[in-house]
């Protein structure tokens, strides 16, 4: 099976929030919640929309340490235009979660990886939902050699799994969710835990990760 590559989509993605920043009145609802990571810090941002009215905060920290502070967007905002433009962008399947295999374990020095989770209500549409976790490059020869050590755990033939999933409709399940192994079961959801107060914590969604920064 050939790797996906998620460059179009992730530049279709950012069109989608970027349409939800600027024209927030076209929409019931909305949540936009990305964390990325770089060079050992995250940088993550909360978008959330109610009754025509947007609320953004951001926060920035070390992936290995617990000392998180709120950021003015300023550092967040360059951190992820700058992650939306890269030119190679590929994905991480569920296996990475029912492996263990946290792309946070080995810091990608020489990439940037991307959790980017969803939730858009157009006026008078059906609820649409997408959580994805990309990894990006600068150049084709940095992508080709992590997508070497890594492939078993990426996205092939546009099937990230149940988890991880491209946009669908709320309350559907992915057309090309990917089969479960019974020898390699996803760890338990936590949705309420993982996303509670906005200003949520991304790297519980990993297992074996420190709990302590995770969100009450």
């Amino acid at each position: 099976m050939t790797v996906t590559s998620y460059t179009q989509y992730v530049r279709d993605l950012k069109a989608a929030i970027d349409q939800v920043r600027r024209q927030p009145s076209m929409f019931e609802s909305a949540t936009i919640q990305l964390a990325i990571c770089r060079n050992g810090f995250s940088y993550e941002s909360t978008d959330l929309l109610q009754q025509r009215c947007l609320a953004s905060s951001y926060r920035i920290g070390p992936i290995q340490g617990d000392t998180w502070k709120q950021d003015d967007g300023t550092a967040s905002r360059e951190e992820i235009e700058h992650f939306f433009q890269l030119p190679e962008i590929y994905a991480y399947s569920d296996r990475v979660l029912a492996l263990d295999q946290s792309p946070l374990r080995n810091a990608h020095w020489d990439a940037t990886i991307g959790l980017v989770d969803v939730v858009v209500t157009g006026r008078g549409r059906l609820a649409k939902k997408q959580r994805m976790l990309f990894i990006g490059f600068t150049d084709v020869v940095h992508a080709e050699f992590s997508l070497a050590v890594d492939d078993a755990l990426m996205v092939h033939d546009h099937r990230p799994g149940s988890r991880f999933f491209e946009w669908t409709e709320e309350g559907h399940q992915s057309p090309n969710e990917e089969k479960r192994q019974p020898t390699e079961p996803l760890p338990a959801a936590r949705p309420k835990r993982r996303w509670a107060r906005l200003g949520f914590t991304w790297r519980s969604a990993f297992p074996g990760r420190n709990r302590r920064s995770d969100p009450a």
